[in-house]
């Protein structure tokens, strides 16, 4: 079912690249002619006319960069193991998932410079975009998202947290059991983290959460640099990571 979704997605990614490639054309056009009409056009209507393109031209950029990591996130060909830039793939997640994240959203990332891993890209696209999710449903559209990326010797770390709601003893205790979910009747298979834990554990890598009621959810994850190598972060330490990534933070 993945793969033909992502080839739907890519379908219909290559169909707006079309009309996108025309508008964009035409734009650039219209802004060649106003700078050859320099001199000739009193100053103030250029200027109305800069401010005129200027919107449709961020509305243009914004639809490419968004087509653009459709592509990279269905590609099917990204499902064989391969060299893969974490902090690329949490970027693409967030584009793809933007409409869940509200006005009232707060997305911070404290990226670290990391080193690629091997793995299956398109897989850990879907992972990110989960957790992502589930995040932002958690807090019902209002409060702060955290992603942080860190390198802890041969593991790269990726921690979620978010402000939301949190979890109980026993909802942590069945999280990741499949068909399990505290969604209403409809809204929720149950499978969507039990399948980012199968993914997370075939890249030889683990994921372990930190949930309270009332206080938020932390999905930590880590994952080796280089396939088969042991790891040096154990899960007693997993919740105390080094400091120092340099910090970003905007709307989304």
């Amino acid at each position: 079912k993945m793969a033909s979704l992502g080839q739907m997605v890519a379908g219909v990614a290559h169909e707006i690249n079309t009309p996108l490639g025309y508008a964009s054309s035409n734009v650039e056009i219209v802004r060649e002619s106003m700078q050859a009409m320099d001199g000739t056009v009193d100053a103030e209507s250029i200027a109305e006319f800069d401010m005129l393109l200027a919107d449709p031209e961020y509305g243009l950029t914004q639809i490419a960069e968004l087509v653009m990591s459709l592509k990279d996130f269905s590609r099917v060909d990204r499902s064989q193991s391969q060299l893969f830039d974490i902090n690329e793939g949490i970027e693409t997640a967030l584009k793809i998932c933007n409409s869940q994240l509200k006005d009232g959203v707060k997305i911070t990332r404290m990226f670290a410079e990391l080193p690629q891993i091997n793995c299956a890209p398109s897989q850990l696209n879907q992972v990110f975009l989960n957790l992502i999710t589930n995040a932002a449903q958690a807090m019902d559209g209002k409060g702060q998202i955290c992603i942080r990326t860190s390198l802890h010797e041969s593991d790269v770390e990726v921690a979620i947290s978010d402000t939301g709601s949190g979890m109980d003893e026993e909802t942590r205790a069945h999280i990741f059991e499949p068909f399990f979910t505290t969604k209403r009747t409809g809204e929720g298979t149950g499978l969507g983290l039990s399948t980012a834990y199968g993914i997370v554990k075939q890249t030889g890598g683990f994921i372990f959460i930190d949930s309270e009621l009332g206080r938020g959810t932390c999905f930590t994850l880590y994952f080796p640099v280089l396939e088969g190598q042991p790891h040096t972060v154990s899960r007693k330490t997993a919740s105390q990571p080094d400091q120092g990534p340099v910090q970003r933070s905007d709307g989304v």
